[in-house]
């Protein structure tokens, strides 16, 4: 089994069918490690977009009393993309 962040990351793409990319990002937006990617896809960039749409929800969020946003997808007629929390 790979030991490091970037092996897990290829892994984890190898194993779902047309992932391209992911990613692990510590919670100030600040990629820990990227994997992949596609052409004309700026992972860096979505990452950060990602990351403020979650802020934004879990504002929302709490002023209604929802709770915390745990996992977030977006799908586009070219990519889905799912983000989730590895802790709270």
């Amino acid at each position: 089994m790979e030991r490091t962040f970037e092996g897990r990351l290829r892994g984890l793409c190898e194993r779902i069918d047309g992932a391209v990319a992911a990613g692990l990002v510590a919670r100030d937006g600040i990629p820990v490690e990227l994997w992949g990617g596609d052409e004309g896809l700026d992972l860096e960039a979505l990452v950060a977009e990602m990351l403020d749409l979650v802020r934004a929800l879990t504002e929302d969020h709490r002023v209604m009393s929802l709770g915390r946003v745990l996992q977030l997808s977006v799908t586009t007629d070219r990519y889905s993309i799912i983000v989730g929390a590895l802790s709270p």
